[in-house]
């Protein structure tokens, strides 16, 4: 019963768990505060995203099986969690949610905020951030085309 010790994560795989916890840490994955709240910061979200894209253009043909396997996982199911997020951003929004914003992190612009755990359509079971622009005015939250 040797068993031999995992070998230690490549520089890329380190980078790539980093910015991954950032991403979803910015999209609820924190848990509840006190109040029954989850933090969400859709711009910062989608910004991560973006980067892991330039990430992996730029990296392209210089990654092991391992790495390009982990950074089309990754990249998946952080842009699933970003729509299902900003599915439900707008829906508790719509839902009659107020306006909340943490002072001083530049939420202003788009659904960043505090979000209610749990189902966040149920009107007064927290704050939710307001859109700040109409929706058929809102730039596309991610620059890149996906194929």
């Amino acid at each position: 019963m040797n068993r031999e010790p995992e070998p230690e994560p490549t520089p890329f795989l380190s980078l790539l768990q980093l910015l991954a916890t950032h991403a979803m840490a910015a999209l609820g994955a924190g848990g509840p505060n006190e109040r029954n709240e989850v933090y969400l910061d859709l711009d910062f979200a989608a910004h991560v995203i973006d980067i892991l894209h330039d990430l992996d253009e730029k990296t392209k043909g210089r990654r092991t099986a391992d790495e390009d396997t982990a950074l089309a996982e990754t990249v998946s199911a952080l842009q699933l969690s970003f729509v299902r997020m900003s599915d439900l951003a707008m829906r508790a929004a719509r839902a009659g949610g107020t306006a909340s914003t943490p002072a001083g992190e530049g939420a202003a612009a788009g659904l960043s905020g505090t979000q209610p755990a749990g189902e966040v359509t149920s009107a007064g079971a927290g704050e939710v951030a307001q859109p700040s622009e109409p929706e058929s005015e809102r730039q596309p939250r991610f620059h890149k085309k996906y194929d």
